[in-house]
């Protein structure tokens, strides 16, 4: 039995469960944490009725105890996604002591994959769509790469890190939602692979800086508060091998780390130097993410 997979058009965005992505009309994207997917999920679901507080604190925590305060928070956050206010809701409309509700249009659309078939003896056509492939290819390349944008909500909602790549040139950005204000924290080469999240007290930013057909990995932590960036570098091929680099000093310390590893999976566990453990996941060698 073939599960069906559905993504919801909500207002100006389109949410995506499967990918915990949601993107709007503009391009830009977003990765929600489970439970804020499963939230906007449940009230996408009631199309504009009200669900109530009870019914979401069972659905979403199941047999977990918790208060309202969890669901404030992830109702928080949604606003702060949709760039929505309590007072003059456009999206989530709180109801009095019974729940919310979603007061944009919705739709409901099955995800599809269709198989398009081709006779082999109309050879003039399969060249003909191979190459509209590679021409459109390198239009989106050249022309469409620039507005891609890579964005990450802080755990606290207040802040949204975003990397911005055109061709080889990638820049890092924090944005303070409550203030509208942006920082721009640092630009560097085309890593390897794009990764970045937030410490889970939302004061740090790590993310990968690794070059292709380089030796060790490199990764960045930039700290908000104290404007100070650290890096933590290790080999790709010695297991014994990993330290930190401090800011422009350089000066070198041997990290404990502990690794795991599972077919094309692997998970090294890091101590900092400010005793946080720090997860970093690999899938085939590449840095897939990050958890604090």
């Amino acid at each position: 039995m073939v599960k069906k997979h559905y993504k919801y058009v909500i207002g100006d965005w389109t949410l995506f469960p499967q990918s915990s992505e949601i993107l709007n009309n503009q391009g830009s994207r977003l990765i929600l944490t489970p439970k804020v997917i499963d939230t906007l999920v449940l009230l996408a679901e009631a199309n504009g009725d009200v669900v109530l507080k009870g019914d979401l604190l069972d659905l979403i925590w199941k047999d977990t105890v918790v208060t309202n305060n969890s669901l404030n928070k992830v109702i928080s956050e949604l606003r702060t996604v949709f760039n929505d206010s309590r007072s003059k809701p456009k999206y989530i409309k709180t109801v009095h002591k019974k729940g919310y509700s979603l007061i944009v249009p919705i739709s409901k659309i099955e995800i599809m994959h269709e198989a398009i078939k081709i006779k082999k003896s109309r050879k003039i056509n399969i060249f003909l769509i191979i190459f509209s492939l590679i021409v459109i290819s390198f239009i989106w390349f050249y022309m469409v790469e620039s507005s891609i944008e890579e964005r990450v909500l802080s755990p606290n909602g207040n802040f949204v890190a975003s990397i911005k790549y055109k061709k080889s040139v990638y820049k890092l950005s924090v944005k303070n939602v409550l203030e509208d204000i942006e920082i721009k924290i640092d630009s560097f080469a085309q890593p390897e692979s794009i990764a970045m999240n937030w410490s889970s007290n939302s004061e740090n930013i790590i993310y990968n800086t690794t070059l292709k057909n380089q030796k060790y990995y490199s990764i960045n932590i930039y700290n908000l508060k104290e404007s100070k960036k650290n890096y933590i570098k290790f080999s790709k091929s010695l297991k014994d091998n990993i330290f930190d680099l401090y800011g422009d000093s350089l000066t070198s310390t041997f990290l404990n780390h502990n690794k795991i590893e599972r077919k094309n999976d692997k998970v090294y566990y890091i101590l900092n130097a400010t005793n946080d453990t720090i997860k970093v996941l690999f899938f085939k060698d590449l840095i897939r993410d990050f958890k604090w």
